[in-house]
C-alpha cells in the first residue's frame, strides 16, 4: 500500500472517496498529503480520525445517496467482493450514480 500511495505522490490535492470496509488507503493518502480531502464510509471511526490529526478535510457519510452532488473526485475506491468472496451487489449498484 505505501508503494501504491507513492504512485500518487506526483499529484497533490486530491479529492478522495474512499467507500471501502476500512478507508486505510485514502487515510494514508490523506497522512502523506497527498489528499486534500477525504470522504468515507466506514461508520464508528470519527474518533480516530480526530486522534490521527491528520492534514485536510475529512468527511463521513452514511452512503452514496449523502454525497453532495456538485462534489467532484479524483479518486474513487470501492471493495466490490465482500469478506465471504462475493460480489457485493450494493456497491457494484451504486456505482453509476457517482457518474
Amino acid at each position: 500500500m505505501q508503494q501504491l500511495a507513492e504512485t500518487y505522490a506526483e499529484k497533490k490535492n486530491l479529492s478522495v472517496l474512499d467507500l471501502s470496509p476500512f478507508p486505510y488507503f485514502g487515510l494514508l493518502l490523506l497522512k502523506k498529503g497527498i489528499a486534500k480531502t477525504l470522504t468515507y464510509s466506514c461508520p464508528g471511526l470519527e474518533a480516530l480520525v480526530q486522534k490521527l490529526n491528520l492534514p485536510g478535510s475529512v468527511d463521513y457519510v452514511e452512503g452514496i445517496s449523502q454525497l453532495k452532488e456538485d462534489r467532484k473526485y479524483d479518486l474513487v475506491l470501492v471493495e466490490p467482493v465482500t469478506s465471504e468472496g462475493e460480489l457485493n451487489q450494493e456497491t457494484l449498484l451504486d456505482l453509476p450514480q457517482l457518474m
